[in-house]
C-alpha cells in the first residue's frame, strides 16, 4: 500500500535508510499515477530540475552524476 512512513533506499549503504528525517522517510501517503495491478505504466515528463532534498530529480541531473 501507499501509506506514510515508507522507508527510502540509501545508495550509500545499498539498503534501507536508517534515518527518520522527513527527506528519507515519507510523512504522507504516496501519489500513484496508475492503478495498482493494471500492468499499465506512465512516464512523468517535463519535470524541472529539483533543488531541495525532497524534490524530484530529472534525467539530466542523473546524467551529470554519471559524468562526474
Amino acid at each position: 500500500m501507499l501509506f506514510a512512513g515508507a522507508i527510502s533506499y540509501d545508495p550509500y549503504t545499498k539498503g534501507p535508510s536508517q534515518s527518520d528525517n522527513f527527506a528519507w522517510k515519507s510523512t504522507q501517503g504516496a501519489v500513484s499515477v496508475c492503478d495498482i495491478g493494471s500492468e499499465k505504466t506512465r512516464q512523468i515528463v517535463r519535470v524541472a530540475a529539483g533543488s531541495g532534498n525532497t524534490d524530484a530529480v530529472n534525467f539530466v541531473q542523473l546524467q551529470e552524476i554519471k559524468i562526474k
